[in-house]
């Protein structure tokens, strides 16, 4: 599997990424895309962002296990001083 960014912002200050991650197969077909924002305490480079990219690929399937009520679920990054936020494909009820 391989990770391309599909689009990706990064603010003036280099602390915050919006963006999606498009995880490719061997022949480069799209088998996910995953739409997330990081938020770090320090300046960001490249390095770091795909450092980061790479473990919310690998932990996105814990993120969207979690029942809070909002559209995006709260990852705690090990590898980065931050954290990152990413979109559930489904929606909790409010009741």
């Amino acid at each position: 599997m391989a990770l391309s960014f599909k689009e990706k912002t990064v603010s003036p200050t280099g602390k915050r990424v919006d963006g999606t991650i498009q995880v490719k197969d061997f022949w480069g077909t799209v088998q996910q895309e995953i739409p997330f924002r990081i938020i770090s305490r320090v300046e960001m480079d490249d390095s770091l962002i795909m450092a980061a990219a790479e473990e919310i690929a690998a932990r996105h399937g814990e993120a969207r296990k979690k029942t809070e009520r909002s559209a995006w679920a709260g990852l705690r990054l090990k590898r980065l001083n931050g954290n990152a936020y990413i979109k559930k494909t489904e929606q909790h009820d409010e009741s």
